[in-house]
C-alpha cells in the first residue's frame, strides 16, 4: 500500500510503558512491538515518530533525558530484534510535559507513543548533547 492514510484503519499503535527510573524494553511489551514491525513491513513508505516521555518525580534534565533513552530504546528494539531500517524511525522526546495523567508518578506518564512521521520530521538531538547508557 502505497497511501498509508488509506490503510491506517487497519493497525494500531500502542504505547510501551517503563518503569520507574528505567528505560529498558518490559518484555511484555515485546508483542507490542513485534506488532509495530509487522506494520512497517506492510506498509514501507510508512516513517513513525518514536516520541519517549517521563513522569515528573525527577528533574526536569533528568526526565529529559530518561524520556530520550525510551525512545531510543524502542527504537534499538525494532532495529536490533525486527531489522526495521533506522531510517523510517524518528526519535523524539518531551520529558515530563505533556503527561496523559495529573498523578506525577504515574506509569502512564513514563511511556513511548508513536505516530505517522510527516515530512519535516527529523531526530532530535539527544538532551545535554549526549546519550546516557545507564542509570
Amino acid at each position: 500500500l502505497n497511501d498509508t492514510r488509506n490503510s491506517s484503519a487497519e493497525w494500531f499503535l500502542p504505547m510501551i510503558h517503563f518503569g520507574t527510573d528505567n528505560a529498558t524494553v518490559k518484555y511484555t511489551d515485546y508483542g507490542n512491538l513485534a506488532s509495530v514491525a509487522r506494520t512497517l513491513r506492510a506498509n514501507l513508505n510508512l516513517r513513525l515518530v518514536v516520541t519517549g516521555f517521563a513522569d515528573a518525580t525527577g528533574s526536569e534534565a533528568y526526565n529529559n533525558l530518561l524520556s530520550f533513552n525510551r525512545a531510543q530504546a524502542v527504537i534499538d528494539h525494532l532495529t536490533k530484534n525486527h531489522n526495521i531500517e533506522r531510517n523510517r524511525l524518528v526519535v523524539q522526546w518531551k520529558g515530563s510535559n505533556e503527561s496523559l495523567v495529573p498523578v506525577n508518578a504515574s506509569f502512564m506518564n513514563r511511556r513511548v507513543e508513536f505516530r505517522v512521521a510527516g515530512p519535516g520530521d527529523v531526530d532530535m538531538e539527544p538532551p545535554t548533547g549526549k546519550k546516557s547508557d545507564g542509570y
